[in-house]
């Protein structure tokens, strides 16, 4: 992987971050991370660590680990995505509740059901104020949490 930040810029990190969940989706994996990393690289050196955009990256870096059944590594790609996206967005803020719901998920794989149901019920409840209880996302975190719950 090439990495030159004279010529790495915003538009370029953001231009790899989509392309690694692009590539993600497609099921190459390898490209994906590549892509990822890549952005993550730019976004810390050009924007620091406590950037929105690098707690963006970590969040879908974490989805791809997860994907790929790195679970400790998707705990941890989340884990910092929240503390990131919680310090700049805010506690309501709804991609701060997407990244309780990764966390949840993660953590209901893991065995970790209590955790796992603290993080359904906190996105949950973002989702109930900000989108309403008919909108995907709550639906999905309400069945999630019901899921998990029965798995104990």
């Amino acid at each position: 992987m090439n990495l030159n930040l004279e010529s790495d810029n915003d538009d370029v990190a953001y231009t790899q971050r989509n392309l690694g969940s692009v590539q993600r989706d497609l099921g190459d994996n390898q490209q994906a991370k590549e892509h990822l990393e890549r952005a993550l690289f730019i976004y810390l050196n050009r924007r620091g660590r406590d950037h929105v955009d690098v707690g963006r990256t970590f969040h879908n870096l974490g989805i791809l680990h997860y994907t790929m059944g790195n679970l400790e590594q998707a705990k941890e790609d989340h884990e910092s995505a929240l503390s990131i996206l919680l310090k700049k967005l805010g506690p309501e803020h709804v991609e701060v509740a997407r990244a309780y719901q990764c966390l949840g998920v993660v953590h209901c794989d893991l065995g970790d059901h209590q955790q796992a149901k603290e993080n359904y019920e906190r996105a949950l409840s973002i989702f109930l104020k900000k989108l309403g209880p008919d909108h995907d996302d709550s639906v999905r975190t309400n069945r999630n949490l019901r899921l998990c719950g029965n798995a104990q």
